[in-house]
């Protein structure tokens, strides 16, 4: 098993917001966020069941789908993979003895375990030549350690009341950390957020000149009634409306999926791929899995898991 033990001596019980040290730390291994193709996705909630939809979305057209995500539900590689295999333990291994001896030799005051992480894992996916990174923001976002990225497209899932202490304790003051993930000129494609919220991304996205995909205005989701997983229709202006079902459960994963579906036709038709038909998007909805979300164990009795982590 990879050793972590030298990576407490980095924990922190909060983050160390700020993208001074990240910064230097790619530097020193030659900058691979630069060279990787992103999709950076910012949110309260949802960031995760986003990125195993658009995962599963993207790998029909064969691509190599790295994601980076948090926290890890079982091992510590799971944050850290392509095509939904975690990184193996002699490459986390190899990486993590690189990391420690760089740190050893260029001191670096407050770095965190999560910005040594964060940089690891720009570094592995372009080591491995994956097509494109899905990469989740780990608090906030205008100051989160993954926001040194140069995407091809940004999303922001849903806007809520969490981690009030750190990132201000109104739906504006968080919208505004997360809109910090809007780029120049990046499309932006934001989930069901609330109007208050809505508007301080709508103001950023037309400072940095970003075209805007918001829920309900530029692409449509409307919930169905299902008895398995969650039944939704889809529209947008690629496609007519109709009817898609997603193997998670839960009313909003209707709406993680559908932000998914727009995500993937704005990627296939900015890389100039053919989009999905309707069977490929339906195939991949049903193959998507997110464990520890609503996940159904048994039918008798009914049992669930679920994190409910906020």
């Amino acid at each position: 098993l990879p050793d972590l033990s030298w990576l407490e001596a980095y924990r922190t019980a909060s983050p160390n917001f700020g993208l001074e040290r990240m910064e230097r730390l790619l530097e020193l291994r030659g900058n691979p966020h630069l060279r990787l193709p992103v999709i950076h996705i910012a949110g309260t909630n949802g960031k995760g069941s986003t990125i195993a939809h658009l995962r599963q979305l993207l790998e029909v057209r064969a691509l190599r789908v790295g994601t980076f995500t948090s926290p890890y539900l079982v091992s510590y590689n799971e944050q850290i993979a392509i095509n939904g295999n975690a990184i193996s333990d002699q490459d986390l291994q190899r990486l993590l003895s690189l990391y420690q001896d760089l740190l050893a030799q260029h001191a670096m005051q407050g770095v965190t375990e999560f910005e040594i992480v964060t940089t690891l894992a720009y570094d592995y996916f372009v080591q491995q030549q994956v097509d494109v990174a899905i990469i989740e923001v780990g608090m906030g976002g205008l100051l989160d350690s993954t926001n040194v990225c140069q995407p091809l497209l940004t999303a922001i899932t849903t806007v809520g009341l969490d981690h009030v202490a750190l990132l201000g304790d109104s739906l504006e003051a968080i919208a505004e950390q997360k809109a910090g993930i809007i780029k120049l000129g990046v499309p932006i494609v934001t989930g069901r957020l609330e109007p208050e919220a809505l508007a301080v991304v709508e103001q950023k996205a037309a400072e940095k000149d970003a075209p805007l995909f918001s829920w309900s205005q530029d692409y449509q989701v409307e919930h169905q009634e299902s008895e398995e997983g969650e039944c939704f229709s889809f529209s947008n202006a690629y496609r007519a409306k109709d009817s898609y079902q997603t193997a998670l459960m839960g009313l909003h994963q209707a709406d993680n999926a559908g932000l998914a579906i727009q995500l993937c036709d704005l990627y296939c038709q900015s890389k100039q791929l053919p989009l999905l038909t309707k069977e490929q998007v339906g195939a991949a909805l049903l193959a998507t899995s997110w464990p520890g979300r609503m996940e159904q164990i048994s039918h008798q009795p009914r049992i669930l898991l679920d994190g409910a982590h906020n």
